[in-house]
């Protein structure tokens, strides 16, 4: 799954302004990472796309497919609505190749 980030032109006009504002959203460990890459004036700033494979690179999840698989398998609704399980469920589902019957089943 890609995930795609619209700007307002105005307010982030470029990768700067961009990276930047991904830098308000971070703390702990993330927030350090980026720390480092303002320190050594990392070429990483200057371009968002390349900075967000970075940043997957570093903090995703590298075998998000079998993580989804274990986590769906045991996934139950517990006391949540059923919109939030559903919600879940077909979260945990986009990363899985199983096919719609199998999930379905």
């Amino acid at each position: 799954m890609h995930l795609v980030i619209r700007f307002h032109p105005r307010q982030y006009p470029n990768n700067l302004f961009q990276v930047e504002l991904i830098n308000t959203l971070l703390s702990g460990t993330t927030f350090a990472w980026f720390a480092t890459l303002l320190e050594c004036q990392s070429p990483l700033l200057n371009g968002f796309e390349t900075f967000l494979e970075e940043f997957h690179a570093t903090f995703g999840d590298s075998n998000k497919e079998d993580t989804s698989n274990i986590k769906i398998q045991s996934f139950c609704q517990g006391s949540h609505s059923i919109l939030v399980y559903a919600s879940k469920f077909r979260y945990l589902a986009s990363d899985i190749s199983w096919g719609e019957i199998t999930i379905i089943s």
